[in-house]
């Protein structure tokens, strides 16, 4: 099952900004949609060219997985995250440890 992601949004509005691993896309469906169906403006990356900009979000909505965690592109942009210091809503998909950096 693919994301929709003709629902992403564009636009000048404050937004939460998406941050999950593409192999868990149909972990998070479900989620997404709810938020969108009650009118959140959620940014995610439509593909995997799509320039990331946590920066202008409200609020970062982080999925962190084992398959994240072992993504370079993912860890790169968490850690740009981590740097902008971004109120962030972490989801744990997997029952895994924490690093000490992720509990701060």
């Amino acid at each position: 099952m693919e994301m929709n992601l003709n629902r992403a949004y564009v636009g000048e509005l404050p937004f939460v900004f998406v941050s999950y691993c593409k192999e868990d896309c149909n972990r998070i469906e479900q989620i997404t949609k709810i938020l969108l169906d009650n009118e959140c403006r959620l940014w995610f990356r439509e593909d995997e060219n799509a320039e990331a900009h946590p920066e202008k979000s409200t609020v970062v909505l982080s999925f962190i997985s084992q398959n994240a965690v072992e993504s370079h592109d993912w860890r790169k942009e968490f850690n740009a995250i981590m740097m902008q210091k971004k109120p962030m809503i972490a989801v744990m998909l997997d029952d895994m440890a924490v690093s000490p950096i992720m509990q701060k």
